[in-house]
């Protein structure tokens, strides 16, 4: 499988996740040789998941990531259509991203 092949798929479930969840917001974070996923309510988090780092996977949800920043994704679950946001920034410096989920 080429690195973009899932393109559009990867950040799709995570978002359908987080917004199951009750949650308005996401974030991927290098830790420890793996991208970590943690969903956000308000000024709590908690980790949902995470993906070696060097994985196509993890190469695939980064590029994907990377082309929507700064720009506004639609996505529908169960009938309700929401809008997330995808910002990058720098933690301990590795990029990271925010995704706000309205």
């Amino acid at each position: 499988m080429a690195a973009g092949e899932d393109s559009g798929k990867n950040i799709a479930k995570w978002l359908i996740k987080v917004i199951e969840l009750g949650c308005n917001g996401l974030e991927i974070e290098y830790r420890g040789g793996y991208k970590e996923i943690t969903a956000i309510q308000g000024n709590f988090g908690f980790g949902i998941g995470q993906i070696k780092s060097r994985s196509r996977k993890a190469a695939a949800l980064r590029e994907e990531l990377w082309s929507l920043r700064n720009r506004t994704k639609r996505i529908e679950v169960r009938g309700t259509v929401y809008k997330a946001r995808v910002r990058a920034f720098e933690s301990f410096g590795e990029t990271a991203f925010h995704i706000d989920i309205r």
